[in-house]
């Protein structure tokens, strides 16, 4: 999903569309934009192009379509990521230890 950058410099900083899609088991495509590059690791769970580079989009979205072993294993390490960085369970506990020792102000 290529993000944009609206006239006044608005973006989605970490889309949540990205995170699902990773949940999920999907390859990310995305832009450079934002937080975005903290999200999808280049090539290991999907690609990220410059906003605007349309050859660039296709080129990533055409290598997706032609190689299902290739997507898959993008799909399977973004699975790992988002479990790793953005599951409840791991921003509960995250929490819970900054409240119980007084530092979650």
């Amino acid at each position: 999903m290529p993000s944009v950058i609206d006239p006044e410099g608005g973006m989605d900083n970490l889309p949540t569309v990205i995170m699902e899609a990773m949940a999920t088991g999907l390859p990310v495509i995305s832009t450079t934009t934002g937080g975005i590059p903290e999200m999808v690791v280049q090539r290991e769970t999907g690609f990220l192009v410059s906003p605007g580079d349309a050859t660039a989009l296709a080129d990533a979205i055409e290598k997706l379509i032609s190689d299902a072993v290739l997507a898959q294993k993008m799909g399977r390490a973004g699975y790992e990521r988002a479990q790793n960085l953005f599951s409840i369970e791991r921003n509960v506990r995250e929490l819970y230890a900054l409240l119980s020792t007084g530092r979650g102000d």
